[in-house]
């Protein structure tokens, strides 16, 4: 192997061996107490201010040794800060709340909730249910707007309808549990020709209680009448039916009446004949 081959070999450990010291170094740096103070008490003691990420203070403030100030976290708990006496427990997500991250030495798990809830605080300690639009949130739970207030956003309280409308606008939709009210122009007015009145459109009328009660009076007595016209007449047409027969004396004397007089003539032109003929034979 050549000196320059050698050479470049020797310098690629030293770099690796001087990473890897340096590493070390930045570890224990990382472990025990970060900033302390010499011990007004006791020459050749430091008391310790900070400890580092994850770390907290340990029963001895003070001592000869910086790493031994402080201690690590456990598993399951953490240090909020740099110089807290004691780690504390790791929460846990529950009921309506899902880990977003995980608990680690220096830091609390952060929860987050599921669909259709939301944070009921800003360390979203618990869920509260989700208010949509026409809802406001009361507590833990929604409520719809009370009349004359609406909500056009997701999870906000109910607002009171505008009172007005601005410059010579005029309300032409009233407002709802998700709208505020609609302005818009004034109606549309049809200005006449042959006078400068102004006519304006008219509105179909409606009926009262009080017309609605005479028409149905008026078609119940023209109904009643009709029926009554009806029943006369079926009455009288049943009596024109049911007449009886004459008896048979007096349909006899009816024909012979008949017969009578459909005799009397013919027989008396028939004597008078004879007795001219007589007559005529005596002359004879």
């Amino acid at each position: 192997m050549r000196s320059s081959d050698m050479g470049v070999t020797w310098g690629l450990l030293l770099h690796l061996l001087a990473a890897v010291v340096l590493l070390a170094r930045g570890r224990a740096e990382d472990v025990g107490c970060k900033k302390w103070t010499p011990s007004e008490k006791d020459q050749g003691q430091v008391c310790c201010e900070e400890c580092h990420r994850g770390h907290h203070l340990s029963y001895l403030k003070c001592g000869r040794e910086p790493k031994n100030l402080c201690l690590p976290c456990e598993k399951n708990t953490y240090a909020p800060s740099s110089s807290c006496n004691f780690c504390l427990k790791c929460s846990t997500c529950t009921g309506k709340q899902q880990v977003k991250e995980n608990c680690t030495a220096d830091k609390n798990t952060v929860c987050t909730c599921v669909e259709g809830y939301r944070c009921g605080d800003e360390h979203c300690s618990y869920c509260v249910k989700e208010c949509g639009k026409g809802e406001e949130p009361v507590k833990r739970t929604c409520q719809p707007c009370p009349h004359g207030t609406f909500n056009d956003q997701m999870h906000r309280e109910c607002r009171k309808w505008s009172q007005s409308c601005n410059n010579s606008q005029v309300i032409v939709q009233e407002g709802t549990d998700k709208t505020d009210i609609v302005c818009g122009p004034p109606p549309v007015t049809v200005m006449s020709t042959a006078s400068p009145s102004i006519i304006t459109l008219p509105s179909i009328p409606r009926p009262d209680g009080t017309e609605r009660l005479a028409a149905l009076i008026a078609a119940m007595c023209l109904g009643l009448g009709a029926f009554i016209m009806v029943t006369i007449c079926i009455l009288a047409n049943r009596r024109k039916g049911s007449k009886e027969p004459l008896p048979e004396s007096s349909q006899r004397a009816v024909r012979e009446e008949e017969d009578c007089c459909s005799c009397h003539g013919p027989q008396q032109e028939q004597g008078s004949s004879m007795e001219s003929v007589d007559s005529e034979t005596k002359l004879v």
